[in-house]
């Protein structure tokens, strides 16, 4: 007979509790990713429904919304001093409205540092109009990244690339990449052209140079998409900015559909890597987000609305006919006659 008590685990034991231990581990865990998602997904939505009061209050300020930017180092693909690229300015700005509607996002501090009468972004071409000072001394406010356009869903880096085509000016610095931007057109040659449009299908909330005003929104403020989420990782070209208008920086487009990973826009001038990959579009532009099975959208009224991946838009890009629209409109039905905004 022993008198030993038997103190600890046995390892058929210890074992058991480490196999019960991972089950559990194993059962929790997506429930535990789920519910981080979903307040990620939370907070951008937030961020959305925040620059929907901005360009709300903006609008009842100055009765009207603020154009994508102004003062385009690019008009197209016209000459220099076409018609086209003398609409732009007498210089080269490349300012992005949301600097514009820092104050109303509570950014106030950077629009007061922002010099508007110097270039945001150095970028030209197709034209003999110079740049307006040195982009650099916007440095302090164009690299900044503030929170209000940041999904904390995607990772990628928050700077934009290095390219002489995103500059700023002497700087060695660059500009922040944000995950929303206005609704509009992405084809850049028809941006500056908002109020001679003719064809609703061109005509979305917002363009470059031009404004547009709730009166113009005839297909009601609920069913109009006024700003897009987009992602970070874009293959050809480069994702928007809150703070410049570089070569592509124009806007989202979401007609082309959302999450359309397997959909490589790009020509065949390309012949890098064509592997699908969630979380990395094929062009710029396009909307998507890491959120599973869809992306946000702030819609004309200040709602947001969170729109499956399998919402209808224009199958590959094709342009519907005129006056068909999916279930999310894109286009402004209307056909304004507006002029651009001179309010900074």
């Amino acid at each position: 007979m022993s008198f030993f008590k038997r103190i600890g685990f046995t390892l058929v034991e210890f074992l058991v509790v480490i196999a019960i231990i991972g089950i559990l581990i194993a059962l929790l865990l997506p429930a535990v990713q789920a519910a981080r998602e979903a307040a990620r997904r939370s907070q951008c939505s937030n961020n959305l429904k925040q620059l929907g009061l901005a360009l709300h209050n903006y609008h009842d300020s100055f009765q009207a919304f603020p154009a994508v930017g102004y003062g385009r180092g690019w008009a197209g693909d016209d000459t220099a001093g076409s018609a086209r690229d003398l609409a732009e300015g007498p210089s080269v700005l490349n300012h992005n409205s949301w600097v514009s509607l820092a104050p109303f996002y509570e950014q106030g501090t950077l629009y007061d540092r922002y010099n508007f009468s110097v270039a945001a972004c150095s970028y030209v071409r197709n034209s003999d109009r110079p740049v307006a000072g040195d982009a650099a001394v916007n440095a302090p406010v164009t690299t900044q990244c503030p929170a209000v356009f940041q999904c904390p869903s995607d990772g990628w880096s928050t700077k934009v690339k290095v390219s002489s085509w995103y500059t700023l000016g002497s700087s060695s610095e660059r500009a922040c990449r944000s995950n929303y931007d206005f609704s509009a057109y992405r084809t850049v040659s028809y941006f500056d052209w908002w109020p001679r449009l003719t064809d609703r299908r061109y005509k979305y909330m917002f363009s470059t140079n031009s404004s547009s005003t709730i009166a113009d929104i005839t297909d009601g403020t609920s069913n109009t998409v006024a700003v897009n989420e987009t992602v970070k990782n874009v293959i050809d070209g480069e994702c928007p900015s809150w703070s410049i208008r570089g070569w592509v920086m124009t806007g989202v487009d979401i007609s082309y559909g959302i999450n359309g990973w397997d959909w490589p826009v790009l020509g065949s001038w390309y012949t890098g890597d064509r592997t699908a990959r969630r979380g990395q579009l094929f062009s710029w532009g396009l909307a998507g987000s890491l959120h599973p099975g869809g992306a946000n959208s702030c819609m004309a009224d200040g709602s947001v609305r969170f729109l499956s991946e399998t919402t209808e838009a224009r199958a590959n890009g094709a342009m519907p006919a005129v006056g068909t629209v999916g279930p999310v409109l894109h286009a402004i039905s209307t056909i304004g006659n507006n002029e651009p905004v001179a309010v900074p």
